[in-house]
């Protein structure tokens, strides 16, 4: 997966102390990690969070309301439909991009989504993908409603999701304060960070590598004293958080999909990216 998924579910979720390379260095589908990745794990992480709920069966429709800077450079990073597909299930990492491409005209004609990938229900695209950019959740500038209801329009479940760069997501409270775009809020706005961070624990992920640091001068401290290079002390790190094995075969599926993607770029008969900015 993309980015790093924190979620609230009945124990507060987990913020790492140290990101992996390969939090760093991750595959998804483009253009934007912030605009396409986050939005797509978000509404993604909406679907699983009905289903583990027990109260899919209950669902019939969702809208997703995109706000602020999502919303509007939403159409040309393709946030819309990276919403839709998370909602149906997809993960960045996997997405097919031909798929991503389809996936507007085709839920317009069908008039529906496979929310989760297993429960068909009705979905009116520009209806149901709301795209607010007159206004913005005050915690973050790219923030995200996802909203269930069932058949008397109840609402089933509700989340806020907010997509922080770099293609980590992290939930918010559904009772996040919603300002006018260029408002100024600092009271409400220092009032949601707070509530939001009162919601996270913190684990100790250094506890488990050889090498804890966490500045560059206690790395540069510590390469200094063990006669390493920076790449021999974090590779030391990563290894001991995943493995040999696995460390190595992750960054090589890394690697080939930067080629892979270069290949396709320099090959590609298409001379106008996607998106609508050219």
């Amino acid at each position: 997966m993309a980015g790093s998924l924190w979620r609230n579910t009945d124990a507060a979720p987990i913020l790492p102390d140290m990101f992996s390379v390969l939090d760093l260095f991750s595959i998804g589908v483009g253009p934007s990690s912030s605009h396409t990745v986050g939005p797509m794990l978000a509404t993604r992480a909406f679907a699983e969070a009905l289903r583990e709920r027990g109260v899919l069966p209950r669902v019939a429709h969702v809208a997703v309301t995109l706000y602020g800077s999502l919303a509007l450079t939403g159409l040309g990073h393709g946030t819309d439909r990276a919403a839709v597909a998370g909602l149906e299930g997809n993960d960045p990492k996997t997405v097919d991009v031909d798929y991503l491409a389809d996936l507007r005209a085709r839920c317009e004609a069908r008039g529906a989504i496979d929310l989760d990938g297993v429960r068909t229900i009705p979905f009116n695209f520009a209806h149901d993908v709301v795209l607010d950019g007159w206004h913005r959740l005050a915690a973050h500038p790219n923030g995200l409603r996802c909203i269930a209801y069932d058949m008397q329009d109840g609402v089933v479940f509700e989340q806020v999701w907010y997509s922080i760069g770099g293609g980590f997501i992290q939930q918010g409270l559904v009772g996040d304060p919603v300002l006018p775009i260029h408002a100024h809020d600092a009271r409400a706005e220092q009032a949601a960070k707070e509530a939001r961070e009162g919601e996270y624990r913190r684990e100790d992920d250094l506890a488990g590598v050889p090498h804890p640091f966490t500045s560059a001068d206690e790395l540069l401290a510590i390469c200094a004293d063990e006669h390493k290079s920076i790449a021999q002390v974090v590779r030391d790190n990563e290894t001991a958080l995943h493995g040999a094995d696995v460390l190595d075969a992750r960054l090589d599926a890394i690697w080939e999909a930067m080629r892979s993607s270069v290949v396709a770029g320099c090959t590609s008969t298409q001379r106008t990216l996607p998106g609508g900015l050219d």
